[in-house]
């Protein structure tokens, strides 16, 4: 075990002993007493606050489709977007965790390479598993990839809503 090894393996330990979101499982973002990210609580408003709208709307919602029954009900499909990024976010708590308890190099590949997909449309590290395990001690291949992990959950945060709309068009 050499000096970068110990230091990688602390810092590890650091990042596990962090308060994390109880849906994405962040810890970079701080943690409301209600056990979520500052993201996750406003999905969690989002959906309180459309659901009471939804309800109110209701009688207005059946008033309007007398007239047109083809009236769409927008409340519904707000709030149904809103459940649909709380639903992404709990995976992505499940997916990305917070450190992996194990990282072998075929790990880190996939996370190399959905980034290079993400960013540049294209797989730059399919077939690099064997570079990377002999590249990477097994504690320096685990912080790679909470790193690499950082990187995916961040943009995955920044496109939460508009992947919940897509799922909800490709549900239909």
């Amino acid at each position: 075990m050499n000096h970068l090894d110990d230091s990688v393996r602390r810092l590890l330990d650091y990042v596990r002993a962090k308060d994390a979101c109880t849906w994405c499982q962040n810890t970079e973002h701080a943690v409301y007493r209600t056990g979520l990210c500052r993201h996750c609580y406003r999905i969690k408003l989002e959906i309180s606050n459309r659901t009471r709208y939804q309800q109110k709307s209701r009688g207005a919602l059946a008033a309007a489709r007398k007239g047109d029954p083809k009236v769409h009900d927008t409340p519904t499909y707000f709030l149904r977007i809103a459940e649909k990024m709380r639903e992404l976010a709990e995976l992505e708590g499940k997916a990305f965790g917070k450190v992996a308890s194990q990282a072998t190099a075929l790990d880190v590949e996939h996370a190399l390479s959905k980034l290079s997909r993400r960013v540049l449309k294209r797989d730059l590290f399919r077939g690099e598993a064997a570079k990377l395990g002999h590249s990477f001690s097994p504690e320096q291949r685990k912080y790679l990839l909470y790193l690499l992990r950082r990187i995916l959950r961040e943009d995955s945060r920044r496109t939460r809503r508009s992947r919940a709309r897509y799922r909800l068009i490709v549900e239909r």
